[in-house]
């Protein structure tokens, strides 16, 4: 179990009991997030399945395979009859399979397609077919589009996404609700901000590592540095979601979308970043040399800031800001091995 997974903790709080003996089907439980997720649901006293095409190996949910309330299937989730299997008997889908790497879309204009929307439409038609009538979805911030000042709140429309990604999000959102108003699925829809932690595959973070291992004297960032995103730990986003599932009202029940932002309160500009990793890693030194352009690449949101009030309002909030939460997560990937080879 991972040093800053909820799993640790020796009491159940109200909202971690809510789970306790539930069978929860994990998609991408494998995976960054999902293999944080499953630890914390194993600890909930749930029963996971996760449902796996191992992209990225087995290493995250090793400690998990063996464990008496936890199945492991390899599997995917473009393959409707193996998913239709995995999801029979389930309480609740956590569905967390699907592209995650922003960029990769420009390389494979498929990938959103394939990996998202087709994806997302095999799950909801597996609950159908199967009768299982609770979802979690995580959306993202990336649906937003483009803005260069303000909150972006739940309500705010039309969401215009500059990627593939970000559209792609979209059409999942927009199945899951009309499955959720034809089929009486109870769905949780979590437009996400950057979620990071250890065990990441890609991101800013990860790459500043990465670059400054190889060269300790100069760091490249892309874009001219002011592109703002709101950054969140991996357990305060499983926290958010869990504890937003578990204090629904009853009431609220088939049938019925709950969309919520889930972010940090803040955010943290790209440039700081950069300094926060140099800092970390004791690298004085180092000089900072910025490509310029108003962002990243092509389809990157240059500011994006998420208004969370109604998840405030709902009762939760993280702990930690968006520089916190970065601080803490180049901490975490510096003591993190091979990351150069991954």
């Amino acid at each position: 179990m991972p040093q800053q997974s909820q799993a640790n903790q020796q009491t159940l709080t109200p909202e971690q009991t809510y789970f306790t003996g539930k069978q929860i089907l994990v998609t991408g439980g494998a995976g960054f997030l999902g293999s944080f997720l499953s630890e914390d649901l194993v600890a909930c006293g749930a029963k996971v399945t996760i449902f796996d095409r191992f992209t990225h190996g087995r290493s995250r949910v090793r400690g998990l395979e063996s464990h008496e309330s936890v199945e492991v299937i390899q599997g995917n989730v473009q393959n409707y009859k193996e998913l239709v299997r995995a999801v029979r008997g389930k309480d609740l889908i956590w569905h967390l399979a699907g592209n995650t790497d922003i960029p990769a879309g420009l390389r494979d204009t498929s990938l959103d397609l394939k990996d998202g929307i087709i994806a997302t439409q095999n799950v909801l038609e597996a609950m159908r077919e199967a009768g299982v009538m609770k979802l979690a979805f995580p959306s993202s911030g990336a649906i937003y589009g483009e803005q260069t000042s303000g909150l972006r709140r739940e309500d705010k429309g039309p969401t215009l996404p500059i990627s593939l990604y970000g559209a792609g999000k979209v059409s999942c959102e927009a199945f899951i609700s009309a499955y959720a108003h034809l089929f009486d699925i109870q769905a949780w829809i979590f437009r996400f901000g950057n979620v990071i932690s250890g065990r990441i595959t890609h991101g800013a973070i990860r790459d500043f590592i990465r670059k400054l291992r190889a060269n300790p004297k100069e760091l490249e960032v892309l874009g001219d540095g002011t592109q703002t995103k709101s950054y969140l730990l991996a357990e305060e986003c499983i926290e958010g979601m869990r504890y937003t599932i578990a204090h629904t009202n009853i009431e609220d029940g088939a049938g019925f979308c709950h969309l919520y932002n889930l972010g940090a309160p803040d955010e943290t500009a790209v440039l700081d970043i950069a300094k926060i990793v140099i800092g970390e890693m004791g690298l004085p030194g180092c000089t900072i040399k910025l490509k310029g352009g108003e962002r990243g690449w092509r389809g990157d949101q240059a500011k994006i800031a998420l208004d969370i009030s109604k998840l405030r309002a709902f009762g939760w909030e993280p702990k930690h800001s968006s520089d916190d939460a970065v601080r803490i997560s180049v901490r975490r990937m510096i003591e993190q091995k091979g990351i150069e080879d991954e």
